[in-house]
């Protein structure tokens, strides 16, 4: 018997899920919102929830959170003069 067979996460069955729809984005990006809220370098107005949500039709649940997410925990580059 291959060692692979029993081995968590080499399954060859895979569970597909359907993207999120417009109105759970929504949700998701207030999801966000409401956890950024209290971070003062962050500017995140309730006028930008739709048009995240609306921007992002094709993405799933994943890619949502890596485009809402990485921007707000990347280091901050404030000297923008070339070297």
């Amino acid at each position: 018997m291959p060692t692979t067979l029993g081995a968590l996460g080499r399954s060859p069955d895979y569970s597909l899920f359907d993207n999120p729809t417009l109105n759970e984005r929504i949700l998701y990006v207030k999801y966000w919102q409401k956890k950024l809220k209290h971070n003062e370098e962050i500017s995140f107005p309730d006028t930008l929830r739709n048009e995240i949500a609306s921007l992002t039709y094709d993405f799933s649940f994943a890619y949502l959170k890596e485009a809402l997410y990485v921007p707000t925990s990347a280091p901050r580059c404030t000297d923008l003069t070339p070297a």
